[in-house]
């Protein structure tokens, strides 16, 4: 599967992502650059340290319209050279299973 990578635009002033209005933001921001025949590889900037569930629940609630939450598993990952990588995928995990 080909990769696509995904940057997510965030304030500097920023260093923890959260709510679902942020992701709804981020998703609008990006939606263009999705791929549903890759992975794409979501990236944010080095300033964010942690990223909580629910900016989740914002970014992937136009593509639950039409992805199951075992789809979006299956399309969707994280840049490994984040920082904020351990903190993202744990985020997701949690998304994913309760959706």
């Amino acid at each position: 599967m080909l990769e696509n990578r995904i940057m997510i635009t965030v304030p500097d002033n920023l260093t923890i992502v959260s709510g679902a209005e942020i992701g709804l933001e981020a998703y609008k921001q990006c939606k263009g650059q999705i791929d549903d025949e890759a992975m794409n590889i979501i990236c944010f900037p080095d300033h964010i340290t942690k990223i909580i569930g629910t900016f989740f629940s914002g970014f992937f609630i136009d593509l639950r319209k039409s992805m199951t939450a075992g789809e979006i598993k299956e399309h969707f990952s994280f840049d490994s050279d984040m920082s904020c990588i351990e903190s993202a995928e744990k985020a997701f995990r949690k998304y994913i299973e309760t959706t």
